[in-house]
């Protein structure tokens, strides 16, 4: 989650955490009794397929591999944007677990911030329909303090860890989705959302953004026509011993709210309601803002 360095936003984050220390009084989300499942039987047993690959123990290795300096492969002890030497490696890790899917479009999204290269893991998933419509499945990989060890297992090891699981179930059920799938890992977003910023707008702008998607992972049916949707997964990790139900908070804003049946229905269909929903139209600090502020419809998925 992102927190500025100003006096400003410092008081916004005190702000912040005192509006978090009153989650719970979110008031729950409830499936709306007139909503309709938008999946055709088709695409219900497609979803179902890939729920079957998304399986706690791929979910906890990766979390391991993001945040542990003595996993298998990654062992980095900091993924702040600043250590640019773990960085790399982390960039490189995630580059290959996307191949090892089996994912042929994966790129680095490059912009810069600060005076600092900022690099987004991008996987490009081409749709059936052939339209330029995306939704995109994001999550940072950045972490806090800027010095020091900085393993970020909350925030964000666990969302990334999430994006990873999930492209590595849809990899392995082989389904093919209407609309092109991106599954984007984001750099910077510790500093000011720099790397969602940069890949939003390479979205709504196309070749004309300031730091363009490289072609390969870009539709080539993109227009100003195309629809551009945002699942955010930041601090999904932790559990408030106050809270009795795994509680998920969903965040967005009141005009984008059409996304938040189709979650709920999912968490009904997939999930047996497992999980309790609560719902904010108040979106603070995160990458689902790079979206909204485009007049792109996003929601943040996070812990309560």
């Amino acid at each position: 989650a992102f927190r500025g360095r100003s006096r400003i936003s410092s008081l916004s984050e005190l702000s912040r955490l005192t509006h978090k220390r009153n989650v719970a009084s979110f008031p729950p989300y409830f499936l709306p009794a007139s909503y309709r499942d938008s999946l055709s039987a088709v695409a219900l047993r497609a979803e179902q397929r890939i729920m079957r690959f998304l399986e706690k123990n791929l979910y906890s290795r990766y979390l391991k591999e993001m945040v542990s300096p003595v996993s298998r492969d990654l062992r980095v002890n900091s993924r702040n944007w600043k250590n640019s030497p773990d960085i790399f490696q982390v960039l490189k890790f995630l580059s290959k677990e996307f191949k090892l899917m089996g994912y042929k479009n994966v790129c680095e999204h490059t912009s810069m911030h600060e005076g600092r290269v900022v690099k987004n893991v991008v996987v490009y998933v081409p749709g059936s329909k052939q339209s330029g419509d995306t939704v995109t499945m994001g999550a940072h990989y950045d972490s806090l303090p800027e010095y020091g060890r900085a393993p970020g297992a909350v925030d964000n090891g666990s969302g990334s860890a999430a994006v990873l699981a999930m492209a590595a179930a849809m990899a392995a059920a082989k389904v093919q989705t209407e609309k092109n799938v991106y599954f984007v890992m984001f750099g910077g977003e510790e500093a000011g959302l720099y790397g969602s910023d940069s890949f939003a707008e390479s979205l709504k702008r196309g070749s004309d953004a300031s730091f363009p998607l490289p072609s390969t992972c870009r539709s080539p049916k993109g227009s100003s026509q195309s629809t551009h949707d945002a699942i955010i997964m930041d601090m999904i990790g932790w559990r408030d011993p106050d809270i009795s139900k795994d509680t998920v908070t969903l965040e967005t804003k009141e005009w984008a709210k059409h996304l938040l049946p189709h979650l709920a229905m999912s968490n009904k269909v997939n999930n047996g309601d497992r999980l309790a929903l609560q719902y904010s139209y108040d979106p603070y600090g995160s990458d689902h803002d790079s979206w909204l502020k485009r007049g792109m419809p996003a929601v943040l998925t996070i812990d309560n």
